[in-house]
């Protein structure tokens, strides 16, 4: 007779069936990585049949998350009973979700994964070589499904950990190791309400929004243009530009007047793309905003 299957002795002590299949997942994970690491592993390992398995995980993706859920509950308790404080994980950037658009225009799958669109300066994301416009694709091997999903992973792992991230990058995948900081109690970032004093911009009539170089509004720094008027009926409108935002980059250009953004728009369109991305920075928050392109 063969011995008994591993991990069998935790259902004797007691173990919940799906606490064990949870253990063993991490084990595994921790030990192969995502790839090398199947679902027909995980049952044979905790010695439940296939179907067993999917009676409480559908997927391996929905196995992944409970894992990183359970790590970061058992994390913060132990924190708490050793610090009498919680540390997570930081990497110092904004995030914001991956939209279809923004895929086609990156040459992505599908709209998956987390994408920056402000490393922080100083910050570890910074100085591991992460650039606005970065998507992470993956932590240690595991997909990021969404900027939610990243954060949750990130959060997870202990500060001073190092994480190996997995980023799309002017369409190829590169791999940068990462030491993640320990998440700030408060963020600052701060950004000055542009004054309507300013000199009148240009038009940009293919947008439908007139913008003016920053160093000339007031308040709005020294770098990009400011959107000091938005046409109602405009392809810029559509997309929520407001007086005020400060367009950063366009096409993964910077831009420092209006005539840097007509030449972005109009390469754009010859090279055929049917949107392009501008990088804008709409009062606090720095945001990657993909346009669709009229028809020239």
């Amino acid at each position: 007779m063969s011995g008994p299957r591993p991990y069998a002795t935790l259902l004797a002590k007691g173990e919940d069936r799906r606490q064990l299949i949870l253990s063993v997942a991490e084990r595994l994970l921790a030990r192969n990585g995502w790839r090398n690491t199947s679902l027909a592993q995980i049952a044979k390992e905790a010695g439940v049949t296939p179907a067993g398995l999917l009676h409480h995980f559908e997927s391996k993706e929905q196995l992944l998350n409970a894992v990183l859920d359970a790590k970061q509950v058992e994390s913060v308790v132990a924190q708490l009973k050793d610090t009498g404080k919680v540390s997570r994980g930081w990497i110092g950037v904004q995030i914001q979700p991956v939209t279809a658009e923004i895929a086609e225009n990156l040459g992505l799958k599908g709209p998956e994964g987390a994408m920056v669109s402000d490393p922080q300066d100083n910050g570890p994301a910074a100085k591991a070589g992460i650039l606005a416009g970065d998507v992470i694709t993956k932590v240690n091997g595991a997909p990021v499904k969404d900027a939610k999903d990243l954060a949750r992973q990130i959060g997870a792992m202990a500060p001073g950990a190092t994480a190996k991230l997995s980023v799309w990058r002017k369409g190829e995948e590169k791999t940068l190791s990462i030491a993640l900081g320990e998440l700030p109690n408060q963020r600052e970032a701060k950004a000055g309400t542009p004054d309507s004093s300013g000199r009148s911009g240009t038009d940009v009539p293919r947008l439908g929004l007139t913008v003016a170089p920053a160093g000339q509004v007031a308040g709005s720094g020294s770098e990009g243009v400011v959107v000091t008027e938005v046409d109602p009926n405009g392809l810029a409108s559509d997309q929520g530009f407001k007086t005020g935002d400060v367009i950063l980059e366009v096409g993964g250009k910077k831009v420092a007047n209006p005539v840097d953004v007509r030449s972005a728009l109009s390469e754009a369109q010859k090279d055929g793309k049917r949107t392009i991305l501008m990088r804008v920075k709409s009062g606090e928050e720095t945001k990657f905003v993909a346009i669709r392109l009229a028809k020239a």
